[in-house]
């Protein structure tokens, strides 16, 4: 289970990451400092915005997928 969500959040990171590559930064790095105080869902929510219990993030991960195999397919 735990490879389920580490492949959701890193193609969420890709997502935060290619849409405010400053932004995300700056947020995952305040979560990696902040240390590990609280449980994994509350810090992805506080830090990143991410809700591990909204559908939307198996949503927006598969339109990503989606759309990166039309690019790749059209040679863009």
């Amino acid at each position: 289970m735990n490879y389920v969500y580490g492949g959701l959040l890193a193609l969420k990171y890709y997502q935060l990451y290619s849409r405010d590559r400053e932004a995300f930064v700056l947020r995952y790095i305040a979560l990696l400092k902040n240390g590990f105080d609280a449980p994994p869902t509350a810090l992805l929510k506080k830090f990143l915005d991410i809700d591990l219990f909204d559908s939307s993030l198996l949503t927006d991960d598969l339109n990503l997928l989606d759309h990166r195999l039309k690019q790749l397919e059209s040679g863009r």
